[in-house]
C-alpha cells in the first residue's frame, strides 16, 4: 500500500512540474555560407534569479563582474553543467557532438539590471554537410531556455528555423540549418 502511495504522490508531483529559472538564449553565429567557425551564446536571466545571481556573485557590489568573481561562478556553476552538457546541444549530419571541450571565452555581463553568461563554441573543426542542429533544454533542474528567430544573428545570410522540443517537465528550443 505505501509502494502504491509514494508511486501515486511522485507521479501526481511530476505532473505539475514547472519551471524554477528562466532565461533567454541569445546567438551570435560566424559562418561563411553554410559553414557555421563559431556561435557565441548568451543566457539573460529573469528579474528575479538575476538579483538571486548578483548578489551571490557581485562581491563588492560595483554593478559589474570583475574576472575573479566571473571565474569563481564558472568554477561554482557553470563547470558543473558540462555534466548535463551546459544545457547545450549540438548535432552535426545527425551525429550527436560532445561540446565540453567546444566552450571557450566565457565571461559574466550585467545588462539592464539582469544577470548574463556569456560563452563560445568552437567550431572549425567541423564541417557540416547536410544539417547543424543546436538546442537549449535542461531535462534536470527546470531551467526554461528561450529562443527565439530575432535573437538569433548570422554573419552572412542564411535560411534556418528555430522549433519547439515539448517534454512533459521541460521546454526546449532547436535552432535548425539545412534540411
Amino acid at each position: 500500500m505505501k509502494k502504491i502511495f509514494f508511486t501515486l504522490f511522485f507521479s501526481y508531483i511530476m505532473v505539475f512540474g514547472h519551471p524554477h529559472m528562466f532565461a533567454t538564449v541569445n546567438l551570435d553565429v560566424k559562418n561563411q555560407a553554410k559553414e557555421i567557425h563559431n556561435v557565441s551564446i548568451e543566457w539573460v536571466f529573469d528579474e528575479m534569479n538575476s538579483a538571486m545571481l548578483i548578489m551571490d556573485y557581485d562581491k563588492n557590489f560595483d554593478k559589474k563582474f570583475s574576472h575573479s568573481e566571473s571565474m569563481k561562478f564558472k568554477k561554482n556553476v557553470f563547470d558543473t553543467l558540462g555534466e548535463f552538457s551546459y544545457y547545450t546541444h549540438l548535432k552535426i549530419d545527425g551525429k550527436k557532438i560532445d561540446i565540453k571541450n567546444l566552450v571557450k571565452k566565457f565571461a559574466l555581463d550585467l545588462r539592464d539590471n539582469k544577470f548574463v553568461v556569456q560563452y563560445s563554441l568552437d567550431l572549425t573543426k567541423f564541417k557540416a554537410k547536410k544539417e547543424f542542429y543546436l538546442g537549449f533544454w535542461d531535462e534536470e533542474f527546470y531551467t526554461s531556455m528561450e529562443l527565439m528567430k530575432k535573437n538569433v544573428k548570422f554573419k552572412e545570410k542564411i535560411a534556418f528555423k528555430i522549433s519547439e522540443l515539448q517534454d512533459d517537465i521541460y521546454l526546449g528550443y532547436i535552432l535548425k540549418v539545412g534540411k
